[in-house]
């Protein structure tokens, strides 16, 4: 669409600033002809405030238009690293490690397409720390087309990151003595029926 737009615009004549012609000289001309001359220049004049005062607001409208859409994509942006960071953490990895790998990532330079392919994947976040963590996988990766690389990151090292999944571990500490039995009847010893004095 916004080709279309581009294309249709181009075809258009562009609206030119009207000119404003210099006021007459009373003293050249006579004045039937200064004033016709002088109302001329006030039509013009007229013409050019309200040409600038659309094209004004057709800027304005644009600027709107623009910071409206900048703040969707941010909303959007927003919500996709939330939903990140919760995935991340049923995953087991902690927000710092995530922190950590995501910023060696961005520094590394891989592509913004492929940065966000990531982020929308159900395992991204293992992604990130696997990739962090192997630094000639992401080398290869960097090197690849955004195409190439996100084929690449689905078939082979998605797999890998699953595969190096943290364990869960918990913080609850083991018991500090094991319970006994205290409740339960000894068992007589012997065969049955005889009886021990």
């Amino acid at each position: 669409l916004e080709r279309q737009l581009q294309e249709i615009k181009s075809r258009m004549p562009e609206q030119q600033r009207p000119y404003v012609p210099p006021a007459p000289d009373p003293f050249s001309i006579s004045d039937e002809e200064y004033r016709r001359t002088l109302a001329q220049r006030d039509e013009a004049v007229k013409a050019a405030v309200n040409f600038d005062n659309q094209r004004q607001a057709q800027l304005q409208e644009q600027q709107r238009l623009q910071q409206h859409q900048a703040a969707e994509q941010q909303t959007q942006q927003n919500e996709k690293i939330r939903a990140y960071s919760e995935r991340a953490s049923k995953l087991g990895i902690k927000a710092e490690e995530l922190q950590v790998a995501g910023n060696s990532l961005a520094n590394y330079g891989i592509d913004e397409s492929l940065g966000q392919f990531i982020l929308e994947d159900d395992q991204g976040p293992l992604i990130t720390t696997y990739l962090a963590s192997n630094p000639q996988e992401l080398d290869e990766l960097r090197s690849m087309s955004p195409a190439k690389a996100a084929a690449r990151v689905e078939s082979q090292i998605r797999s890998k990151a699953v595969a190096a999944r943290p364990k869960k571990v918990t913080d609850t500490p083991d018991p500090l003595e094991r319970p006994h039995s205290a409740g339960k009847a000894s068992s007589k010893r012997g065969p049955q029926g005889a009886t021990f004095e």
